[in-house]
């Protein structure tokens, strides 16, 4: 809706412009081999490097396996004191007219059972370092979702810390906190890989390994993935964890059978119950097996 709002006075659609800059910053920093280049990094890190840049405080949300860690260490990689030189000539290749300072990050790791002074303390410890104007500050609350949970309320000290910032603040966390602890910062809330993104990166895997993989093989790889990550019953689901399996255990699943010389339908076989097994019971073995044989 606002898409065509804004369509409607300019001549390009806002969303088309907005994808250009998302995949023109991307390309400013450097992607590990063997790391696709997605939309959801992408996106990831187009938002990570403007609310850092501007000390915007931010949560990363996403299931396991949605680049949240890796698309960190890329920005702080590209972004360190040896390799900031490299990233501003980048940003002025590709038409970003202002240069960045090097990331200095302090980490807290949230746990269940934190407290609020420790949080302050690395808080305040972070701040110092913001007195050097030659460098960026980043407070990194690593599984802040986690420290939700604490008896001890910790997440409270965050109101008066994210106020008036004067360091940049990103949490990462496997699912949304309670409303009253986010409206200080921006969420960014990141979906499952689509299906073209789970293609290039299944790709991308296997250009560097070597592997003589037909396209077919891909495709009939990812449909078994998309289908049991979307299965309606409990039995990819241990006691109700719907993250038992998820985008890890695809990649894991490619670079195995990338691994395979020959490929028969039982080594084919062994890879799944290898990447996706870990359950008894009988009801995952039944619908997997009716899976594979779709």
């Amino acid at each position: 809706m606002y898409d065509n709002l804004m369509h409607q006075r300019n001549k390009r659609q806002f969303s088309k412009l907005l994808h250009t800059e998302i995949h023109n910053l991307s390309k400013s920093f450097e992607i590990p081999a063997r790391v696709a280049l997605h939309n959801t990094l992408k996106e990831n890190l187009f938002i990570l490097f403007f609310c850092v840049a501007t000390s915007t405080p931010m949560i990363l949300v996403g299931r396991p396996g949605t680049s949240k860690t890796l698309s960190l260490q890329i920005m702080l990689d590209s972004l360190s004191h040896r390799n900031i030189k490299h990233f501003n000539q980048k940003l002025k290749d590709k038409q970003f007219h202002f240069n960045v300072n090097p990331l200095q990050c302090i980490s807290f790791q949230g746990t269940r059972n934190c407290k609020p002074s420790a949080i302050k303390e690395l808080w305040d410890q972070t701040e110092r370092y913001s007195n050097d104007k030659t460098i960026t500050t980043l407070f990194l609350f690593d599984e802040i979702g986690l420290a939700e949970q604490s008896p001890h309320n910790p997440l409270k000290i965050l109101h008066q810390l994210l106020e008036h910032p004067k360091i940049a603040f990103v949490g990462i966390s496997n699912w949304s906190l309670d409303a009253a602890k986010m409206n200080r910062m921006i969420m960014h809330s990141i979906p499952l890989m689509d299906h073209d993104g789970l293609t290039k990166t299944a790709k991308v895997i296997l250009k560097k390994s070597n592997s003589t993989f037909l396209k077919q093989a891909i495709t009939n790889i990812i449909t078994v993935y998309e289908r049991i990550m979307t299965d309606q019953t409990n039995a990819f689901k241990p006691n109700g964890n719907s993250d038992f399996f998820g985008a890890r255990d695809f990649y894991a699943l490619i670079k195995h059978e990338a691994t395979l010389l020959k490929k028969s339908d039982r080594k084919s076989l062994e890879c799944y119950l290898r990447n996706f097994g870990g359950l008894d019971h009988s009801d995952y073995r039944r619908q997997l097996q009716r899976i594979l044989m779709e």
